[in-house]
């Protein structure tokens, strides 16, 4: 779902049951979340969101823009997104299955770019956010919600379970290392949310520095 081909068939074996387990385990987070990004999406013509997965983000949200491409490296993701989509009857939605960098969008295209917890799962995520930067209009807002798993000593020994089932973390960032990273990429944050549990999700709003 997120990253290159290597390590794909976790997120493809998993898609049927990503929803099922949000609900279960992170449905209090989650529900903040959609209510952040509502209020900074609301009434926006065009949004990109990157790592759908199976499209939670994205049906939350449309409802209330006018079109949506939601992309995903996990074809199996992608699948489960659709079916989705056919039950609801949801019209504004694009989903393609695409990899965070190598976007196949035409520069300045969108007011607003989500990456929702993809982050902390990449190798280079400089390389992807490089991607979102090229399809963002001038005056267009990136959402950057991440996981820290670097923030505490319980948010590093919860990290390192997680990864001998399959789902590891490549950027264990703290909090305040997260920030850096995102302005030391040419992003001003304008925007910043800590959504607390067990590993800190850190919603951050930013825009071009450039």
């Amino acid at each position: 779902m997120k990253d290159s081909n290597k390590g794909i068939w976790i997120w493809n074996k998993f898609a049927k049951h990503y929803s099922g387990f949000i609900k279960r385990t992170l449905a209090n987070a989650y529900a903040e979340l959609y209510c952040q990004i509502k209020a900074d999406v609301e009434g926006v013509d065009s949004v990109l969101e990157v790592a759908t997965g199976p499209g939670l983000i994205a049906f939350e949200i449309s409802d209330i823009v006018n079109h949506i491409d939601a992309v995903d490296l996990s074809a199996q993701m992608i699948e489960v997104a659709k079916e989705v989509q056919l039950q609801k009857g949801v019209q504004n939605i694009n989903f393609a299955c695409c990899d965070a960098y190598n976007l196949p969008f035409a520069d300045g295209m969108f007011d607003r770019v989500i990456a929702s917890n993809l982050l902390h799962l990449l190798k280079e995520p400089n390389v992807a956010l490089v991607e979102m930067k090229r399809v963002l209009k001038p005056d267009g807002k990136i959402i950057l919600p991440t996981f820290c798993h670097g923030e505490s000593y319980k948010s590093r020994f919860i990290s390192f379970f997680m990864s001998l089932s399959g789902f590891k973390a490549e950027n264990k960032w703290s909090v305040k290392d997260y920030e850096e990273y995102i302005g030391n990429n040419g992003f001003k944050i304008i925007g910043k949310r800590i959504i607390s549990g067990k590993i800190p999700l850190v919603y951050l709003m930013v825009e071009n520095q450039n």
